[in-house]
């Protein structure tokens, strides 16, 4: 069975912010030169959380300069976060799809169980893409979770997307 088109306009403004993650990831990867990511943060590992050892909470009040944790109330300068980039279930193998489709442009590195993710860099390629992202930018997004899957054109960027 062939996978599902998507036309409907909603759909595509859906693959609009689709295709705009995967540009923004790429920059971050960019800027930061590797990137660690899970595809699924099905433990909560992830994120900014509290640093107090049987806290944990995710919920801070801000308190002049400092942060203060909703639940254990303990203040902080800052809240920790690990930078592990979380895509997402839905949004995974939309990326993965990406990043197969364009293999020169990454290289992955092996899962790491510690971290609970995988190292993602860019070749120079994929810089050399990030550059000239409207050659790419409008390529189907292939994707769903259950098969055949779908493919879907991503909405135009309109001129005022594009000043910013």
């Amino acid at each position: 069975m062939n996978p599902k088109r998507l036309t409907k306009r909603s759909d595509r403004m859906f693959a609009r912010r689709e295709r705009d993650a995967q540009w923004a990831l790429m920059e971050r990867i960019a800027r930061e030169n590797v990137v660690w990511m899970c595809p699924w943060d099905k433990n909560r590992k992830h994120g900014r959380r509290c640093v107090s050892t049987y806290c944990e909470s995710r919920t801070f009040n801000a308190n002049g300069g400092l942060f203060e944790c909703a639940h254990c109330k303990r203040t902080m300068g800052s809240v920790p976060d690990d930078g592990v980039y979380v895509f997402g279930l839905i949004g995974a193998n939309e990326l993965f799809a990406w990043t197969a489709s364009h293999k020169e442009w990454f290289k992955w590195g092996p899962w790491v169980e510690k971290r609970c993710a995988r190292s993602l860099r860019l070749t120079e390629s994929g810089r050399e893409a990030l550059t000239h992202r409207d050659l790419y930018d409008m390529e189907p997004i292939h994707g769903g979770m259950v098969e055949p899957g779908y493919i879907v054109i991503p909405w135009p960027k309109s001129p005022m997307m594009e000043a910013h």
